[in-house]
């Protein structure tokens, strides 16, 4: 039987993304998560542990969102990529530029926004407590030099009352294992030796009513258009189908195979483009778990098996 759990992880500050160390993104996606849980899987347990938990994402019956900003009572979604509805003229073009502020928008307003009903400097000021993007200064002493070379991390610093969400389903034993490898984990989005990445989390049984039709490319829901919430991407049979009457943003997915098993030294994985969270499609799809590996000497499995949200047709 699949339920469901809400996470609620609670950071200082993170360094999140793929460009440069001098940027961060708010948010961490479902399969930066997932290679994370991966590694402690190894490490608690070996192979058996890791192959539990690949086995059940790669059947689909375990499945979580990306890791999505809440502030206080307020849980965020990506904001939909789309045309929001409104009329022409000064005021459209006002509303155009307020919503270009926003890159998330509460769960529970989703459908006014996209109906052009929502206040959007609301909505700008409901974001602002998330958190801060910031710089800091850092030095590297580098092997036969004596000077220390200076340079930059970006971060994201959460609000006191603010962190990141994630919705997972699953059977009960398959969440418990979500959990208990979440638990484990010294940090996520950073090294708690610099500051960044240490979290604690709080999990709940069940959704709040916002998220309670939350669900995957099986269960019989009707809508007319589905919201992404994780990073995803279809098998090769469904991308057709998938991508008739979507809007969408693609992305890059890349970085180093992090195995100490994998190869002597560092080798880069596959790129990857996956859907961004925040996409919205007019058919759902169940997705895949990719191998970005080389072929080296195992699997490196990349998570890309999506949780939809149902949204309302956009005018």
């Amino acid at each position: 039987m699949t339920s469901s759990r809400l996470f609620r992880l609670d950071f200082a500050a993170v360094h999140f993304g793929d460009d440069g160390l001098d940027a961060s993104t708010v948010t961490c996606a479902a399969d930066t998560l997932f290679s994370a849980l991966c590694i402690q899987a190894l490490r608690a347990a070996g192979y058996q542990l890791l192959d539990e938990l690949v086995a059940a994402v790669t059947s689909g019956s375990l499945r979580f969102t990306d890791l999505l900003p809440y502030a206080d009572d307020v849980l965020f979604a990506p904001k939909p990529i789309l045309r929001v509805a409104g009329d022409s003229g000064a005021d459209a073009s006002a509303a155009k530029k307020a919503a270009k502020r926003l890159t998330f928008v509460p769960v529970g307003e989703l459908d006014g926004f996209l109906a052009g009903r929502a206040d959007l400097d609301r909505l700008a000021l409901l974001q602002e407590r998330i958190g801060v993007h910031g710089l800091a200064e850092r030095a590297a002493i580098h092997n036969g030099k004596d000077d220390a070379e200076p340079y930059r991390v970006g971060f994201f610093r959460f609000e006191p009352t603010a962190g990141l969400w994630c919705l997972a389903q699953g059977s009960g034993s398959e969440l418990d294992l979500f959990a208990g490898l979440l638990e484990n984990l010294s940090a996520l989005g950073g090294e708690r030796s610099s500051g960044y990445g240490g979290f604690s989390f709080t999990v709940t049984d069940g959704v709040p009513p916002e998220l309670q039709t939350v669900a995957d490319s099986n269960r019989p829901l009707d809508a007319q258009r589905w919201l992404a919430l994780t990073t995803a991407l279809p098998t090769d049979p469904e991308l057709e189908t998938a991508l008739a009457g979507a809007t969408y943003r693609l992305i890059r997915r890349s970085g180093f195979v992090a195995s100490a098993t994998y190869a002597d030294s560092p080798l880069r994985k596959r790129d990857i483009y996956k859907f961004a969270a925040g996409s919205l499609f007019a058919h759902r799809f169940d997705g895949v778990v990719a191998d970005v590996g080389n072929g080296v000497a195992h699997p490196v499995h990349s998570y890309a098996k999506p949780l939809f949200l149902p949204l309302p047709e956009v005018a």
